[in-house]
């Protein structure tokens, strides 16, 4: 799905009241699009969009703390960060990216030195005809994989997948596709995951089949129905892999398209059988989440699988999903960590509505992770949203949040507070206003109407991080924000 959005890019600091005020260096709210996080160097960089006359895309760099660094411009005009990976071409760091040349979408990798990007390499467009990389990554030093989305002559739906291996140049060194298996697809549909098992032994996962396939001969061995989104794939030894992401089951026999999946894991030895099968409980407690009671994953409602393995005792598990058939603009996403062994130690949901939409996690040295999203002014979502970050600790519980946006309308302060906010209505203000604001998993925890004859409000909440949104009488959004109490 490709989105366009519109803004001027200001690096602002926050405005600061007489009263204390919560400082950011996060860009402030406009038509903004961020696609998830990655490590270099023990350095966080958080890729984003922005749109005015000229095209801008973005870095932000960041500490684990969530503290901001700096911004580094990528680029103007057309290029586009829709497709970003981070990957070694000759022992450098580089980020794959998309352009527009001449109507074509043209992909090359731009070299990281010291914080800043340079020279560029460019991806053959017969390489990758009607195609586009849904996934890259660096197998050797001289050896970048990517796996490709193989679209129909309309681009309307994916028909087949192939896997390309670049050499150090960025030069075409081999292509495989997969055969189709009689009883098992009608078509391959696309690959998820690439495992070696041997120089003549490749384990392929796609969404609904496990394929067995030798590189050297580029034969398909045989392939086997196996439904679920296997994101990760880990190597426990010669004969046992894990593969984690999505597990699931047909809820329609015969019809494939129709199954309940959950996040798990499948053992798997090495001749592609499953000798075991691993879920994470899918039922949420309805007394601490009441909006969304019981969870049934299904492919409704469970979107988006991330599986990442930092370590044998250091797995994140997380997915989003809209819960359309449970109320209007329902949504919540869901981490759990985990290990080799399938011990979950803690989980983190956000019950909210689809007005802030986490997109993406990253670990962290400390046992925790980093997880990004967009909040969006209006729902259906608006061309006007906010980059938000959270920083979950080791045992899960939240430690920093990062979320900014100019106020437009009213001031508050202090921030931190403690028991009482106070506010000033702007001159663009146009009152009443209604405040909503919702803690950090989501729930709404206060609504107050905010009249310009008053100029404070009790704060009677747990200490912690809240965000809130700003609404006129016509229930439209003006202005978000942070509210950090202490």
């Amino acid at each position: 799905m490709k989105h366009v959005f519109t803004i001027y890019f200001i690096l602002t600091l926050s405005y600061i009241n007489a009263q204390s005020k919560v400082v950011t260096l996060l860009p402030p709210s406009g038509n903004i699009w961020t696609f998830g996080l990655f490590e270099i160097n023990d350095t966080i960089y958080c890729p984003y969009e922005d749109y005015t006359g000229v095209k801008a895309s973005r870095f932000l760099r960041l500490n684990y703390d969530l503290n901001v660094i700096d911004t580094l411009t990528y680029s103007l005009s057309e290029d586009s960060l829709y497709s970003y990976f981070k990957i070694m071409i000759n022992t450098k760091e580089h980020i794959l990216y998309r352009k527009i040349q001449n109507g074509n979408d043209v992909y090359y990798a731009r070299r990281l030195h010291n914080g800043r990007l340079s020279d560029s390499l460019f991806l053959p467009i017969d390489t990758i005809l009607r195609g586009d990389p849904m996934r890259a990554y660096s197998v050797d030093a001289n050896t970048t994989r990517m796996i490709i989305a193989i679209w129909d002559t309309n681009h309307r739906f994916i028909e087949n997948s192939a896997i390309v291996d670049l050499d150090s140049n960025f030069t075409m060194k081999t292509y495989h596709t997969i055969d189709v298996q009689p009883g098992v697809s009608n078509r391959i549909s696309l690959i998820f995951s690439v495992t070696p098992i041997s120089d003549t032994l490749w384990h392929i996962h796609t969404s609904d089949a496990l394929y067995l396939y030798n590189p050297q001969t580029k034969q398909t061995i045989f392939g086997k129905e196996l439904y679920g989104e296997i994101q990760s794939y880990y190597k426990m030894d010669s004969t046992k892999y894990l593969g984690f992401g999505t597990v699931a089951q047909p809820t329609v026999p015969g019809q494939p398209g129709n199954y309940s999946r959950a996040l798990g894991f499948y053992r798997i030895n090495s001749n592609g059988d499953v000798v075991e099968t691993a879920k994470f409980n899918t039922v949420v407690d309805s007394s601490t989440y009441p909006r969304l009671g019981y969870i049934n994953y299904s492919e409704e409602d469970a979107q988006v699988p991330i599986a990442i393995v930092y370590d044998t005792n250091n797995i994140f598990l997380a997915t989003q999903s809209d819960l359309s058939r449970q109320g209007p603009n329902e949504y919540y996403f869901i981490v759990v960590k985990t290990n080799s062994r399938g011990d979950e130690y803690w989980r983190y949901v956000w019950e909210g509505s689809s007005i802030t939409n986490m997109r993406t996690i990253l670990p962290t040295p400390d046992g925790g992770c980093i997880m990004a999203g967009l909040h969006f002014y209006e729902f259906p979502l608006s061309l006007r949203s906010s980059i938000v970050l959270i920083k979950l600790g080791p045992d899960g519980t939240i430690s920093n949040v990062e979320f900014d946006a100019p106020e437009t309308v009213i001031s508050f302060y202090p921030n931190p507070v403690k028991d009482r906010l106070y506010y000033d209505f702007l001159p663009e203000a146009k009152g009443p206003y209604s405040i909503e604001i919702r803690d950090m998993h989501g729930k709404l925890v206060l609504s107050q109407l905010l009249e310009q004859n008053s100029s404070s409000m009790n704060i009677n909440l747990k200490e912690g991080f809240y965000l809130y949104n700003l609404k006129t009488a016509k229930g439209e959004t003006e202005q978000v924000g942070k509210l950090v109490v202490e």
